[in-house]
C-alpha cells in the first residue's frame, strides 16, 4: 500500500503545483489588465506595457491593433 500512497502523494503534489502556477499567472494577468485599463491611449500602452504583456505570455514581441471610433476602421 505504500506504493499507492506514494503515487497519490505525487499526484496531489502535481495538482497543488498546477493550481499554484495557475494562481500566479492569474495574479500577473490581473496586474497587467489593471495597468491596461489605467492607460490613456494605445501609444502609452505600447511604450509602457508591451514588455509586461510579452513577459506574461512568454512572447518575444506583440502586435496591437486598434479600431477607429466607428469600430470598423483600423487606426495607423
Amino acid at each position: 500500500m505504500a506504493f499507492a500512497t506514494e503515487q497519490t502523494g505525487t499526484k496531489l503534489d502535481d495538482s497543488v503545483a498546477d493550481i499554484s502556477d495557475k494562481l500566479a499567472f492569474t495574479r500577473k494577468l490581473q496586474a497587467v489588465t489593471n495597468k491596461i485599463h489605467s492607460t490613456h491611449n494605445v501609444d502609452e500602452l505600447m511604450l509602457e506595457l508591451s514588455a509586461d504583456i510579452c513577459a506574461l505570455f512568454e512572447a518575444g514581441r506583440l502586435a496591437i491593433y486598434a479600431t477607429g471610433e466607428d469600430g470598423e476602421s483600423g487606426v495607423h
